[in-house]
């Protein structure tokens, strides 16, 4: 028998009333199999039984639901059913501003200097400095003694990077 009680996240799994698994893995393939899941079994009669007590209070509650077959097949249908996204590409877009507008796919770096200041424009001049739009931080912390330079008091170039 499967119940859902919704305030209770772990997962408690009753065997023959004389063993349990209390988990955070779900009965998925992820929660099995694939995830790194924390859980704890338990065959010390006693405590089993505390589990079931407390498993049973909670399916005895007015908001536990019982998950039937019928459920799973219409759960099924609806994932199904739900339209699969397509690839597409970022589209274009103008940002207004009082004194101008921007076409994004052409004037992005203006319009994103005039409203950055200070640490951020230092920063993302840098990113214009990379010659790839993909980068690590090591590539970002390439850039630490220059603006070491322009930030004399800063002692702290490389967390404030990472920020």
């Amino acid at each position: 028998m499967v119940k859902n009680y919704q305030n209770l996240h772990s997962k408690i799994y009753l065997f023959d009333d004389s063993h349990a698994v209390i988990t955070s893995g779900n009965l998925t393939n992820g929660g099995l199999i694939k995830n790194f899941e924390y859980g704890i079994f338990v065959d010390e009669s006693s405590l089993v039984a505390k589990i079931i007590h407390d498993f049973q209070m909670l399916s005895a509650d007015r908001i536990t639901g019982k998950v039937e077959q019928r459920h799973i097949i219409e759960a099924r249908k609806i994932i199904e059913n739900i339209p699969r996204p397509s690839v597409s590409l970022f589209p274009a877009f103008t940002i207004e501003t009082p004194d101008s507008q921007y076409d994004f796919s052409k004037n992005a770096i203006p319009a994103i200097n005039s409203i950055l200041e200070g640490w951020r424009l230092s920063i993302f001049q840098c990113l214009q400095k990379l010659a790839q739009q993909e980068f690590s931080l090591n590539d970002v912390y390439a850039f630490e003694q220059e603006l070491q330079k322009d930030y004399p008091e800063n002692n702290n170039i490389k967390p404030q990077i990472r920020k």
